[in-house]
Formats: C-alpha cells, sequence, structure tokens
C-alpha cells in the first residue's frame, strides 16, 4: 500500500488519484482524464504523472 507521507511528488499524485477513486469521483467503467489533463489539474509536469499511474 502506497504510504501518505511518502517523500516522492509521484507517490503522492498516486495516493491522491487512490483516494478519487475510491471516494467515486470518477465513476466505475468511466475513463480518467489524458496524463496530460491529469498533469495539467495538478500543476505537474505529465512526466510526472505518468510515473504516478505506473505507481498506481
Amino acid at each position: 500500500m502506497l504510504r501518505q507521507d511518502s517523500t516522492k511528488r509521484y507517490n503522492q499524485l498516486a495516493v491522491d488519484l487512490l483516494k478519487k477513486i475510491l471516494n467515486r469521483h470518477y465513476l466505475p467503467g468511466s475513463k480518467l482524464p489524458s496524463t496530460r489533463e491529469l498533469a495539467k489539474q495538478a500543476g505537474v509536469n505529465p512526466n510526472t504523472m505518468q510515473r504516478a499511474l505506473q505507481v498506481l
């Protein structure tokens, strides 16, 4: 399981995304926004967001 206090930004993003999924912000069967869109929303580089998605 991912730790909330992780110092790596991509791990923090992965935890945030996981919380959104579990809280049904993203509904079952629906697609997540693109990596670029998620990165834009989080204010990070798309490569960082891609790494977060890989962690998930």
